[in-house]
């Protein structure tokens, strides 16, 4: 487990059962947070408070997203720059999903990158 920095952070597994594994973050987090919210704020979808302007902002309950990249789908990666460019656009497209959510890049999302541009 490594901090990438903000909110993001990275999990590297040596498994088969890494899905699983991921699943279980999944279930795992949805229990623990409807324990952080009201039944008001549950449903409205967040909370209003205010924001470090003093402006009041509505912030959506926080959600977990996991981008993965199964790295023998790719054996074209060349290095870390590779593998990080890959592992991001797996997180995007996994935060574009509403509530938790595991996205798993596959080859058809991307083109070699001697192939790109």
């Amino acid at each position: 487990l490594g901090h990438v920095g903000g909110d993001d952070f990275i999990v590297i597994f040596d498994s088969h059962d890494w899905r699983n594994r991921c699943e279980m973050m999944l279930e795992a987090f949805a229990l623990l947070y409807s324990e952080l919210y009201s039944d008001t704020h549950l449903q409205q979808g967040g909370i209003q408070a205010y924001d470090r302007h003093g402006q009041q902002v509505f912030y959506p309950l926080l959600s977990l997203s996991i981008g993965a990249v199964t790295i023998s789908d790719f054996d074209y990666l060349i290095d870390e720059t590779d593998l990080a460019e890959h592992a991001t656009k797996a997180k995007s497209k996994a935060k574009k999903m509403p509530g938790n959510s595991l996205y798993q890049l596959n080859l058809s999302d991307c083109q070699p990158l001697a192939e790109a541009g």
